[in-house]
């Protein structure tokens, strides 16, 4: 389990990768490429790190997100 500060710098070093992946391919996308299909680039780079996780994680998970206002 991670403490507090753990889980922030998780997030930061998570966001800090794919934001640099992201930045270092900005010169190779479409120029006609907007505010929609660069949303939808960096959706698609985020859920490319996502893990499976078991069934009861996941019901623990959602759970967790409805009951905390997460």
């Amino acid at each position: 389990m991670l403490n507090e500060q753990e889980k922030r710098d998780f997030v930061c070093e998570l966001v800090s990768e794919i934001k640099a992946d992201i930045l270092e391919k900005v010169s190779r996308m479409p120029l006609d490429w907007d505010g929609i299909e660069l949303r939808e680039y960096i959706a698609e780079r985020f859920a490319s790190s996502r893990w499976s996780m078991t069934r009861t994680r996941r019901a623990s998970f959602d759970n967790a997100i409805l009951t905390q206002n997460l």
